[in-house]
């Protein structure tokens, strides 16, 4: 990738990470592959995932225009990519919590559950 690319590539996950964290772009689990997660925009898709299935790096980030995976990728980063690895780290952690039915952790779900509890 190019300086320009590079850049570019970086302003997207960074982009995608803050909307992430602050809970405007909702993930999911995917269907397509183990540990994949993606999200959607308006105008474009987005799919995060270990390259392994084990939740580790290194990651993959797919960026697709809505309804068109088949007509081939955008974007296609990976964490061997150094400068992206810890952003798409960062990312992938946020959209696994994002999808999670506990995205605020599951300790703070059960703190509320036992304090709901009645003597």
């Amino acid at each position: 990738m190019d300086a320009q690319s590079d850049n570019e590539a970086q302003a997207i996950l960074k982009g995608l990470a803050a909307q992430t964290s602050s809970g405007k772009l909702e993930w999911e689990a995917s269907t397509f592959e183990p540990d994949e997660y993606k999200a959607e925009s308006r105008r474009f898709q987005y799919f995060i995932r270990s390259r392994d299935g084990d939740g580790s790096a290194p990651y993959i980030f797919e960026l697709y225009t809505l309804g068109a995976i088949s007509d081939g990728t955008l974007l296609a980063l990976s964490s061997s990519d150094a400068d992206a690895a810890t952003l798409l780290a960062s990312l992938y952690q946020g959209a696994k919590r994002a999808a999670s039915p506990y995205p605020n952790g599951i300790a703070s779900e059960v703190l509320s559950d036992l304090g709901n509890l009645s003597d």
